[in-house]
């Protein structure tokens, strides 16, 4: 039986992991798996031909699906993932919520969570009317909703 070479990842898999850790992770276990070779899982003596196409394609799908989990469920990177959810915002009610003056927009940054909790589901419940705030705060999700509030409510208020 001939024993599988242990693989090292890339050097680029490593930058990657630096830069987004839930996502590149799983990529980089998929990066792995690939550098690696097949494994031998049969006693025979037949020389083997590598993975079969399903066999990859089950592998990569498990992968992404993991990393997708990791990501929408709150990974090490929820941090960077409010920010982010942020960004859609800033349009409207400037970067990281610190709105124009003079403009007509409220501004996010140093509202209370309950408070933006409640605005944002009266805008998705159409109690609260709005131009366009109600299609948008419909998607989002509970978890969105709340990272959000959690975001703006660490912001300083502008004075």
């Amino acid at each position: 039986m001939q024993a599988r070479a242990r693989a090292r990842p890339s050097a680029a898999c490593k930058a990657e992991r630096d830069e987004r850790p839930v996502v590149s992770d799983a990529l980089c276990v998929l990066d792995l798996r690939q550098r690696a070779g097949p494994a031998k899982t049969s006693l025979s003596s037949e020389p083997e031909a590598g993975p079969r196409l399903g066999e990859t394609m089950r592998l990569q799908l498990a992968v992404i699906s993991a990393a997708a989990v990791a990501v929408l469920t709150g990974g090490p990177a929820a941090a960077q993932d409010a920010r982010y959810l942020a960004s859609v915002c800033a349009n409207c009610h400037g970067t990281d919520g610190h709105s124009v003056g003079g403009g007509g927009m409220p501004g996010l940054a140093g509202l209370s969570r309950p408070y933006f909790i409640e605005q944002m589901n009266a805008f998705r419940a159409g109690a609260r009317q709005a131009t366009i705030m109600h299609q948008l705060s419909k998607g989002f999700s509970d978890e969105q909703i709340s990272a959000l509030a959690d975001f703006f409510s660490r912001q300083p208020a502008k004075k």
